[in-house]
């Protein structure tokens, strides 16, 4: 529709038995900003009638051009205001038969401090392989405690979408993590990070973080520059780090390209509290590992630093020994004891 100031639009919709009148109101145009980009957009009051719940209002803004995306919707309740913002977009292009050409040189990759392999997810040779993740992707854990039967903690991994973000093309990576009911009258946690990365290197290029943990609240964002080597905080604080370097979430994804041969010792870059660190993953060896009733053949790796000490954690995780490379199960040791979380899996029954 023709989404001028003034127009007004009228509409009806019925569901489970219900009638609705939608009344549609151009208001104006506003600029939207989101993590997608700036919109020029077209404001509009939605009104939606029923016959048993009158009247409820929101806010929608489109943007102003020929498509009418809605960027952002804005609706107010008795307990505060809900916000749906356009979280990215993209166009699908109808497929077509690449040209035949001849090959040409890859371009080249910025030079890595001599002690960091370059995470660029290759093989040996150096050509580009798949990824074993797609968008969509969604990896539900639950995480154990020693002494404590049921869950004390979940956590979720998703790949969310391929977009532009930050004016860079990009994976939207997330981080969800939360204490359990078994868990929470000791202690409660909610937390949440975003990673946005290059789609060629997996490397960060934004990177937020938002924790809730008992009375601590953290927000922090980090703007980072591969190219230069520096990650600036929302303060302005310039951090100095290798070309190369993972954040938390990011490294989860790009460990599942590495060559996990037996005894391969691969290296990266980590920002671990704002400094950067060393990180080795080493493929110790080939063994099954039980989550829930599915024994599953893995390759059980260990994630040290150059710190001096390195493994006192003593992390390890199980990756799946196939295409996907799935982190099967991590663990660690903590100073509330030996921690494990396991990928939740849905058992397979025989046909």
């Amino acid at each position: 529709l023709p989404l001028s100031q003034g127009s007004v639009y009228k509409l009806s919709l019925r569901n489970d038995n219900q009638n609705y009148q939608i009344e549609v109101r151009v208001t104006g145009q506003e600029v939207i900003k989101t993590n997608v980009g700036s919109f020029n957009t077209v404001v509009s009051l939605v009104r939606l009638r029923s016959e048993s719940q009158g009247d409820y209002f929101l806010k929608a803004y489109f943007s102003d051009d020929q498509r009418h995306v809605p960027v952002l919707i804005v609706s107010r309740i008795s307990g505060g205001e809900i916000r749906a913002e356009l979280a990215s977009s993209g166009f699908v292009a109808t497929p077509v038969a690449p040209p035949i050409q001849s090959a040409t040189p890859s371009p080249a990759i910025p030079t890595t401090p001599p002690n960091i392999i370059s995470s660029k997810p290759v093989t040996d040779n150096g050509e580009a392989v798949d990824l074993p993740f797609k968008v969509g992707e969604q990896l539900n854990y639950q995480v154990f405690l020693p002494n404590v039967q049921a869950p004390a903690g979940l956590a979720t991994f998703q790949v969310r979408a391929r977009s532009k973000y930050f004016d860079n093309d990009g994976f939207l990576f997330t981080l969800n993590a939360q204490t359990t009911t078994a868990l929470q009258k000791l202690f409660v946690a909610n937390d949440v990070i975003t990673s946005y990365v290059d789609p060629k290197t997996l490397l960060p290029f934004h990177t937020e973080f938002v924790f809730n943990e008992g009375r601590r609240r953290f927000a922090s964002k980090l703007a980072i520059n591969q190219d230069y080597g520096t990650a600036t905080t929302e303060q302005g604080e310039r951090i100095e780090i290798p070309i190369g370097t993972h954040d938390y979430l990011s490294y989860f994804y790009a460990v599942r390209t590495f060559n996990l041969s037996v005894s391969k010792r691969n290296a990266i870059s980590i920002l671990v509290n704002n400094k950067p660190k060393t990180l080795f993953v080493t493929a110790m060896k080939r063994e099954n590992v039980q989550i829930g009733s599915q024994t599953i053949p893995a390759i059980l790796i260990s994630l040290t630093t150059d710190d001096a000490e390195g493994d006192k954690y003593q992390l390890r995780a199980w990756i799946s020994d196939d295409k996907r490379r799935l982190p099967l199960r991590l663990t660690a040791v903590t100073l509330l004891g030996a921690i494990r979380a396991d990928l939740a899996i849905i058992p397979v029954t025989s046909q």
